[in-house]
């Protein structure tokens, strides 16, 4: 599968997210975010899922829905597909950038365990 090194930079959006998963080179713990209404528009991440998954024997989470998303997770994702609801439930850490197509981000602590936690804390005192 030499011809997957030299192809060209992506056309379309659609093509980001598989784009992104062939660069990233630390795949444990890495899952996609790539909400879709066409299946079809995952034709390129699907494609290197399966040589990942092939070559590799690591399985990367496809995630369409914010309550996929869990704690401490690495995530691939577009640039302008960070939508309000995904902040809301956690801190967002830049962890890499890929020049114009998008970052791969860590989600951290839920912002909503946070402030429970200082709820307590300062109930107690």
């Amino acid at each position: 599968m030499d011809f997957i090194q030299h192809d060209t930079f992506p056309r379309h959006p659609f093509e980001y997210e598989g784009a992104m998963l062939k660069k990233d080179k630390q795949l444990e713990g890495l899952s996609v975010w790539m909400p879709v209404q066409f299946p079809e528009h995952r034709l390129q991440l699907d494609f290197y899922k399966k040589v990942i998954l092939n070559e590799k024997k690591i399985d990367v989470p496809i995630l369409q829905q914010i309550s996929d998303a869990k704690q401490d997770t690495r995530m691939l994702m577009r640039t302008g597909t960070v939508t309000d609801s995904l902040e809301a439930k956690f801190d967002l850490d830049t962890f890499k950038i890929f020049s114009g197509l998008g970052y791969e981000i860590q989600l951290k602590e839920k912002k909503n365990q946070v402030l429970e936690e200082q709820e307590v804390k300062a109930q107690e005192q």
